[in-house]
Formats: C-alpha cells, sequence, structure tokens
C-alpha cells in the first residue's frame, strides 16, 4: 500500500523487536537497506548460537540432578515401605541410621500432597512476584548477588547490552535512541535502571565513558574499552569486543561449571543412595551378629 517496510514490521511486535524495527528504518533512510538487513541475520545467528550454547551447558547437569533425585523418590516412597515391615516383624531395635531413613520414608508417603502443595505454592509465588516490577527488581538484583552465577548472569547481560548497542551505532542510529532500544532489549531490570539513567546524563551532556565509570555495575574493564574507542571514533568496535569478550569468558565459565557439577551431583547423590542402602543393610549385619 505504499507503506515503508520498517512500518509493516512495527504492526507485528511479536516478530519484529524494536530493534529490528529501528535498525531497518535507519536502513531505509541511509539508503543502505541491504547491509542493515545482513547485519541483523548475523546478529541473529549469534544471538541464537549464545543462548543454545547456554542451553548446551546446563542441559546435562540438570538432567543428571533430576535423574537422581528421582531415583531417590523412587527409593523411599516405593522400595524402603516393603522392607520396614520385615524389619517390624523381626521385633529388633533399630539402628539410628535405619530409624532416620524410616521416618523420611513415612513422611514422604504421608504427606506428598503438602510437599507438593509447597512447591506449587512457591513457584506461582515467585511468578507472580516476577510479573510486578518491585518484585521482579528485587528478584534480579538477587541473581547477580549469586556467588558464581551472578557474575555469569552480569556478563551475559553486559555482552548482549553491548552487542545490541554495537549494532544500532554502526547503523547510524544516536546514541539516546540507541540506548533507548537496547532498554528495551535488556532483560534484568537491575541493567534495565542503570541504562535509563546513562540516557538521562547523556542528554546532560555526559560521555558514554563517564557514565561506565560512575556506574558500580559495569566493571574497570568495560569503561578502558569504551574510552579508547571514544577516543580513537570506534566505539562501535570497542563495544563488539567487549560482547565478545564477555560472551567467550562466559561460554569458558559454564563450561568449566559443567564440568564440576558433574562430579560433584553424582558424589552428592551417591552419598545419599549410599546411606540408604547401609540404613537398610545395619539391621541386617545386626541380625546376623545375633543369630551367631
Amino acid at each position: 500500500d505504499g507503506r515503508p517496510l520498517s512500518e509493516s514490521l512495527a504492526n507485528h511486535p511479536g516478530i519484529f523487536s524494536p530493534l529490528y524495527t529501528s535498525m531497518v528504518h535507519s536502513g531505509e533512510a541511509g539508503g543502505n537497506i541491504q547491509e542493515i538487513l545482513k547485519r541483523l541475520a548475523i546478529f541473529l545467528e549469534k544471538e541464537d548460537e549464545f543462548k543454545n550454547s547456554l542451553r548446551a551447558s546446563l542441559t546435562y547437569p540438570f538432567f543428571i540432578l533430576i535423574v537422581s533425585t528421582l531415583t531417590v523418590v523412587i527409593l523411599l516412597a516405593f522400595v524402603i515401605p516393603r522392607l520396614v515391615g520385615m524389619f517390624e516383624d523381626m521385633g529388633q531395635i533399630l539402628p539410628l541410621p535405619t530409624k532416620i531413613l524410616i521416618n523420611t520414608s513415612s513422611f514422604l508417603r504421608g504427606y506428598w500432597w503438602f510437599i507438593l502443595a509447597v512447591i506449587f505454592m512457591f513457584v506461582f509465588f515467585i511468578r507472580r512476584m516476577y510479573g510486578k516490577p518491585k518484585g521482579r527488581i528485587l528478584l534480579d538484583r538477587f541473581k547477580l548477588k549469586l556467588p558464581i552465577f551472578g557474575t555469569i548472569i552480569l556478563k551475559t547481560e553486559i555482552s548482549r547490552f553491548m552487542h545490541t548497542l554495537s549494532l544500532l551505532l554502526s547503523s547510524g542510529i544516536t546514541i539516546i535512541s540507541s540506548l533507548d532500544i537496547s532498554i528495551s532489549a535488556t532483560e534484568n531490570q537491575i541493567l534495565k535502571l542503570e541504562v535509563q539513567k546513562f540516557k538521562d546524563q547523556i542528554t546532560g551532556g555526559a560521555s558514554f565513558s563517564k557514565c561506565l565509570t560512575e556506574s558500580k555495575l559495569f566493571p574497570a574493564f568495560v569503561t578502558n574499552i569504551v574510552v579508547v574507542g571514544e577516543e580513537t571514533g570506534t566505539i562501535e568496535r570497542s563495544l563488539m569486543r567487549i560482547a565478545d569478550d564477555y560472551e567467550r569468558e562466559v561460554d569458558r565459565s559454564l563450561k568449566a561449571l559443567t564440568r564440576l557439577l558433574e562430579p560433584v551431583i553424582i558424589l552428592i547423590m551417591g552419598l545419599i543412595v549410599g546411606f540408604i542402602v547401609l540404613s537398610m543393610l545395619l539391621p541386617i549385619f545386626e541380625i546376623n551378629l545375633i543369630v551367631r
């Protein structure tokens, strides 16, 4: 109908993000729509590759954890009760580990509905809290303060933010508009609030590097690279370098964490299963000693 492509894309926000439509609009205005679409394709491919890398790194440890937990639950809920009857028929005083195991099994079988209700209530509470602005800020702040995981989350968010900002600036979009779009593309609310401050400070005449220097959220590495980029007029390349460096760091950290998590989970579950087996064998050993 004679409307520009960017306007048509904006009518479908569920499919095309503000980043996408803004860059297409910039390409239309600058007459380099082909180059902009190529950059968008590369950007989306890298984003997808990064997300797949995150999923792949965390899938296996979680799979081991779920299978191990189910194994323990099945032992406690179905296997142990069958052996308890045998011990009760013997009329023997049971060792402390066996008593603990039997009580745990009885609680699990008698109050499984209560345990499920608590889990569902907890999930509902977290989802409800995350749906409110103040609750989401509290949860996102808590995420950033987590040991090990907090640093990985922050670097992931900074990498996405810098990548988006670099792409927008290289497409000829102003720093204020770029920050505005980057805010909408950022998931962590704490980072969003920080970038909103940058936008206000830059409007007041401050440089981007000065905003980063005054922020407690961005490390010195980021600030130094941006300062060099501003001085040499290659800010877009500097931002892309930060994004790529942090992306590699996150990938390395997740792989190292995965290698560490696997044996830790196996060790913990092995100890739990070992305790269950030992608790079942102790009464049998005592019966053998009495018989002898």
